[in-house]
């Protein structure tokens, strides 16, 4: 394995993650001095051994520094973990405590409450202010007061703080580990009496004055005639700002394979990298002239990076593009893979954290397919033409890119846009013109007339990206939706990538070898899932706000009872449904309107239910009751024999009435209970000691059958 050997960064960058990995999935916290001390003593034995026991054991010192490397990954993660720092607010929380707090990013309004995240700084017991530390999340009562918050601004709070609540359903969006990778695991609702704002701001200078940059050229684009659509994509385009995209727009982007346009990362900053470059070539004759080149497009990165608000994702691209711009400067020929190793390393360690961003996977996963696969890819076909060569060009970017993002999209969004070829065939043309565009926009935003006709076809070339994503959003089978892959998985296929394109690079047989073994190993993998999902057996009643659903799981069908608005409501069924259906590898779904007849059958020699009343179902021999608020009681001889028993809409009834008329296993109170009928019912189950299983406190209700 020589071609490893050229790689010494990458080689590093392994244990470095796998360092900061370690620390993600075992929650471990150790003393970092020691940690520190053992990394010193483990590189000095290293070199040490490596100058004393000569070649035949020259492996010992590279497990060394391995190793010493992988504890520097663990070391910097704990370091960088708020709740493993002595001062953390968690761990002397008390009923009645005030905190102060400062805001550390713009407030977000949303429908019903006004959303700000803040570092706690001080914490007031009985009997004096003690410095703390930790972030939390607010959500304050929409006001005017709320309003009127700032980036910066310092607040007292008395407000309880609670904990984020894991995810309500299966597979879910998990928000609370979203937070948790940022560093935040409480959160607080704020009445208007349960905060009060100080006229101390603290804002960060110079990300302050970044979001202010951005917002006047937010302002720019809105004074000179972009409204609607044109104006949010416009904004997230050329600013990163996508507060204003509308679901609708965001998921015909996405459908089109052409949401990392709207996102500000290496596309944009690659193209003012070009086009900066390309402007200032003649500088390259110039004595000293290559230097200032270099300085300039340093600058213009960088500005750009700082217009945009120093979004993680702009930052990742800059320190990638500013280290391509130091090489080209020195006239190095250090490979793309050890520079993009080392833009890596500086992000990680100063954030350990970012490598669970998924922009950050997705971007390099995008680079390093570019990097590998483009010239191979391009390689394939020559065109003499310069226009069928420069659309071969943006072809092959896109698959390389596409390859390589191809298992981390799956992973996370389950679904693979079939025309992203002739999508990136216009949209990133289009990108190009708007870019270039927009910014002349702002630069002569002091121009009058000249800003207007700019923003005229801005706004043209923009309502033209929305249209052709539309349209191809729109076409036949846009997308394969319903993916699954599992992170194991993930890591099967990137090593198939590896080995397949080692082979057509050396014709090594050694590779095909492992490309075999491994396509043996995630065939496996698809068949034992394939296993699962046609002998699954399964009920989930789900964690719905003021609704009942329920799927019963069968094989491949689904068959679901649900609430007729919900059943009518795409938005809630994609949200709370949609990950369990699609994880659960279902094709076909029967859908049932609680309180509606239901109609008896068999599908695929399975019985869907055999009804006593519009309340009762038997599937599958289980017995499932759904008590409503409609229930008057039932005159039976002996109690029914139920294996769950749902409780729904508040039934005026006691628990004990219920043992004298059915006996089931469990009861289940699903989401569309009250607070004050939940207390209640839990109390009484607690003292006849039944089993129960609240669904608004303890999640959605799974039961393999």
């Amino acid at each position: 394995m020589k071609f490893w050997n050229t790689y010494p960064l990458f080689r590093l960058l392994i244990p470095f993650i796998s360092g900061i990995i370690f620390v993600f999935y075992f929650q471990v916290s150790f003393n970092p001095v020691w940690l520190i001390l053992a990394a010193l003593l483990i590189m000095l034995i290293s070199m040490i051994s490596n100058r004393m026991s000569g070649y035949k054991f020259r492996w010992v010192f590279g497990v060394l520094l391995y190793f010493s490397v992988f504890i520097s990954g663990l070391t910097s993660t704990i370091l960088r973990t708020p709740k493993y720092n002595d001062t953390f607010f968690q761990k002397s929380l008390k009923q009645g405590d005030v905190f102060f707090v400062r805001l550390t990013e713009p407030i977000v309004e949303k429908p019903k409450s006004v959303r700000a995240f803040g570092n706690i700084e001080l914490k007031k017991d009985s009997a004096a202010w003690i410095s703390v530390s930790g972030k939390v999340m607010l959500y304050f009562e929409n006001d005017s007061s709320a309003m009127s918050l700032k980036y910066g601004d310092c607040i007292l709070i008395s407000g309880e703080i609670n904990g984020i609540p894991p995810p309500a359903n299966p597979h879910q969006f998990d928000y609370k580990t979203y937070l948790a990778n940022n560093g935040i695991y409480h959160q607080a609702f704020l009445r208007s009496g349960d905060w009060k704002k100080t006229n101390i701001n603290r804002a960060n200078p110079v990300f302050k004055f970044s979001e202010e940059a951005r917002f006047r050229m937010l302002k720019i684009l809105e004074k000179n005639g972009l409204n609607g659509d044109e104006y949010a994509v416009a904004s997230a385009l050329l600013l990163g700002y996508k507060e204003n995209l509308e679901p609708e727009l965001r998921s015909q982007y996405v459908g089109a394979g052409a949401m990392h346009i709207l996102s500000v990362s290496g596309l944009h900053v690659g193209i003012i990298f070009v086009v900066i470059g390309f402007l200032l070539k003649f500088l390259d004759k110039i004595r000293h002239g290559r230097f200032l080149k270099f300085t300039i497009v340093l600058f213009v990165i960088w500005l750009y990076a700082f217009i945009t608000g120093l979004s993680p994702s702009v930052m990742r691209a800059s320190v990638m593009f500013s280290l391509f711009a130091i090489k080209d400067l020195r006239k190095q020929q250090s490979d793309p893979y050890n520079t993009l190793a080392a833009s890596a390393f500086i992000l990680l360690i100063f954030d350990p954290f970012i490598l669970t961003k998924i922009g950050f996977q997705l971007s390099y996963a995008a680079v390093l397919g570019i990097i590998a696969l483009f010239k191979p890819i391009y390689q394939l076909m020559i065109f003499k033409n310069k226009t069928g060569d420069y659309i071969w060009q943006i072809i092959a970017v896109s698959l390389a890119a596409q390859i390589g993002t191809f298992p981390i999209s799956v992973l996370y969004f389950h679904q693979f846009p079939t025309y992203f070829l002739p999508a990136n065939l216009v949209v990133i043309p289009l990108a190009w013109l708007i870019m270039v565009n927009g910014i002349a926009v702002m630069a002569f935003f002091f121009w009058g007339w000249m800003a207007g006709i700019l923003a005229l076809a801005l706004k043209n070339l923009v309502f033209l990206l929305n249209y052709s994503v539309a349209f191809v959003d729109g076409l036949p089978g846009s997308k394969i939706e319903g993916l699954v892959l599992f992170m194991p998985q993930v890591l099967l296929i990137y090593i198939l990538f590896v080995a397949i394109t080692r082979f057509f690079v050396q014709k090594n047989g050694i590779w095909m070898v492992v490309t075999l073994s491994f396509t043996f190993l995630l065939e496996i993998t698809f068949a034992y899932n394939r296993f699962k999902i046609l002998n699954q057996k399964q009920l989930v009643i789900y964690n719905v706000l003021g609704k009942t659903a329920i799927d019963i799981f069968l094989g491949e069908q689904a068959f679901s009872l649900a609430d007729s608005s919900l059943l009518a409501d795409k938005n809630a069924i994609d949200f709370n449904l949609k990950n369990a259906r699609i994880y659960a590898g279902i094709h076909q779904i029967s859908n049932f309107s609680l309180g509606q007849p239901i109609k008896t059958g068999i599908i695929k020699q399975y019985p869907v239910f055999e009804v006593h009343t519009p309340n009762f179902v038997e599937f599958n021999k289980y017995r499932l009751g759904i008590i409503d608020k409609d229930y008057d009681g039932y005159l039976v001889e002996k109690p029914l024999k139920l294996d769950y028993l749902i409780l729904k809409r508040n039934p005026r009834i006691s628990i004990s009435s219920l043992k004298e008329k059915f006996a089931f296993k469990k009861l289940i109170f699903d989401g569309s209970n009250n607070v004050s009928s939940l207390n209640r019912w839990a109390e009484e189950c607690k003292n006849l000691a039944i089993p129960f299983h609240n669904i608004k406190t303890d999640g959605a209700f799974v039961a393999d059958l």
